[in-house]
């Protein structure tokens, strides 16, 4: 128990420790980071995942009502998946860090 989450543990801290370095200035080097990581490190838009109705309405899900064929039955919820459009591109209210940046973020107590 705990053997195979020790060796993913010790090669993720392997891959970590050359990164984080030996405390010596010179290993850091910023050309490695600008060669596997092009354009911004910032994320200021996404694509949005939420459905305009036709009539206007934001939702991520519509329904309508379902009456029964007779007197009888209870009235039944079917999904609405024609008539909608995509809400597309929408700002992100603060920049956030893009996922595939090349850098490990910590905060400890110093």
């Amino acid at each position: 128990m705990g053997g195979t989450s020790t060796k993913i543990f010790k090669k993720g801290a392997s891959a970590f420790s050359s990164v984080t370095g030996t405390g010596n200035e010179d290993d850091y080097q910023p050309s490695n980071f600008e060669r596997t990581f092009k354009g911004s490190p910032f994320v200021l838009i996404r694509h949005g995942s939420m459905y305009f109705d036709e009539d206007g309405d934001l939702a991520h899900e519509f329904y309508v009502e379902v009456l029964p064929q007779g007197k009888r039955g209870k009235p039944t919820m079917r999904r609405v998946t024609e008539s909608l459009q995509p809400e597309g591109i929408v700002p992100l209210p603060y920049p956030r860090l893009h996922v595939d940046y090349p850098a490990v973020i910590y905060q400890g107590d110093y």
